[in-house]
């Protein structure tokens, strides 16, 4: 749950259920599409991060940005994730990019968001750097 309370004006702050406090909508805040997109993109790395545990998936970084967009012509915005991921030598990119389409279907935020989510994932293979154990 996430209790928001109206401070005045535009502003309020926000409890969430982890017990953070946060201030949003005055100058220099979180403002609401930020929030969005922070909740997508937080999403889909908890998402990809416990995917790659399960499979002992060696992950060197992990960086993502995520906009929302309006297109010509297009009533609703969407949201663009695009996820940028090193792997030491030896992982197969391929075997990333599926975890990353996995993502889609098994994250709560991405399943909300739908069609109006795109995910674009990009991934370099480390030379020279060493599997991470976890």
């Amino acid at each position: 749950m996430v209790e928001l309370v109206w401070n005045s004006e535009r502003s309020a702050t926000v409890l969430t259920s982890s017990g953070a406090l946060a201030e949003v909508g005055t100058p220099g805040a979180f403002v609401p599409e930020d929030l969005v997109c922070m909740a997508a993109a937080g999403c889909l790395m908890r998402t990809f991060l416990s995917l790659a545990d399960e499979i002992s998936l060696s992950i060197l970084s992990y960086a993502s940005t995520a906009r929302m967009q309006s297109a010509a012509g297009v009533s609703r915005p969407h949201i663009t994730v695009n996820i940028y991921i090193a792997v030491p030598t030896g992982v197969d990119p391929s075997v990333v990019h599926r975890l990353c389409r996995t993502c889609e279907d098994e994250s709560g935020i991405a399943r909300l968001l739908g069609s109006r989510l795109v995910v674009m994932c990009d991934v370099r293979v480390v030379c020279g750097t060493a599997a991470v154990v976890h």
